[in-house]
C-alpha cells in the first residue's frame, strides 16, 4: 500500500449542517406525530435527505431521537445569588417557563408514553427534562442542611420530587394553569415543613 493510499481517509466527513437539519426534523415531527407514528421517512422528507443519510448516521429511530433529545440547548441559569429559598423558587419557575414553551411542552407529552416501554429512551427524556434541574435541586437542599435552615435527615429525593412534581403533573396531566408564581406557591408550600423544628 502506497503512503498516499494508507493516508486517504475513509469516506466523507460528516456535514454538521445536514446533522442539525435531520436532527431539527426529528424533533419538530416527535412534537407533532408523537415516537410511535413518526417514521424515518418522514423525516428524511422534511430534512431533504434520503434514508440512507440517516442510517449512515443513526441505526434505529431509538438511536436518532436520543441524538436529538442530546443535543446542548441553551437553558436559562439559576441564580447564583439569594437564599436557598430563592434559589429554589428561582430553579421551578426555569422549569415552568421550559415546560410552557414549545417544541419542548408538546415533545414532553410525546415522548412520556414512550417511558415504560423503552428504558433507553426513557433514560433521554429525564436526562432533557429532569436531571440537570434534580443536580441543582440536590445541591440547594445540601447548602440549607449545612446553613441549619433545613432539616439533616431530609430526604433529598423526595424533597426534589415535591418541587418538581406540581409542575409536571400540571403539564401533563390535569391542564392546570403554569404561571410565573407557580414557583413560588411550591416552594413556599413544602420549605417551611422541611425546616429544623424548634428547640
Amino acid at each position: 500500500m502506497s503512503p498516499v493510499t494508507a493516508q486517504r481517509p475513509v469516506g466523507r466527513p460528516r456535514d454538521p449542517d445536514l446533522d442539525d437539519a435531520i436532527l431539527d426534523a426529528t424533533i419538530a415531527l416527535l412534537a407533532q406525530e408523537g415516537f410511535s407514528r413518526m417514521s424515518i421517512e418522514q423525516v428524511a422528507a422534511r430534512a431533504g435527505v434520503g434514508k440512507p443519510t440517516i442510517y449512515r448516521r443513526w441505526s434505529s429511530k431509538v438511536e436518532l431521537v436520543i441524538a436529538a433529545l442530546s443535543r446542548p440547548r441553551p437553558e436559562r441559569s439559576v441564580s447564583g445569588e439569594g437564599t436557598v429559598r430563592e434559589r429554589l423558587i428561582g430553579l421551578i419557575e426555569e422549569l415552568c417557563v421550559s415546560v410552557r414553551r414549545e417544541p419542548a411542552k408538546s415533545l414532553l407529552a410525546a415522548l412520556v408514553a414512550e417511558i415504560p416501554r423503552n428504558t433507553e429512551l426513557a433514560a433521554a427524556v429525564r436526562e432533557v427534562f429532569l436531571a440537570k434541574r434534580r443536580e441543582t435541586a440536590f445541591a440547594l437542599l445540601r447548602e440549607g442542611i449545612a446553613a441549619g435552615e433545613l432539616r439533616a435527615d431530609l430526604d433529598l429525593e423526595l424533597a426534589s420530587d415535591a418541587l418538581v412534581g406540581p409542575v409536571m403533573i400540571r403539564a401533563l396531566l390535569t391542564g392546570g394553569r403554569i404561571t410565573p408564581s407557580l414557583g413560588t406557591t411550591i416552594v413556599d408550600a413544602f420549605y417551611d415543613g422541611w425546616g429544623v423544628p424548634p428547640a
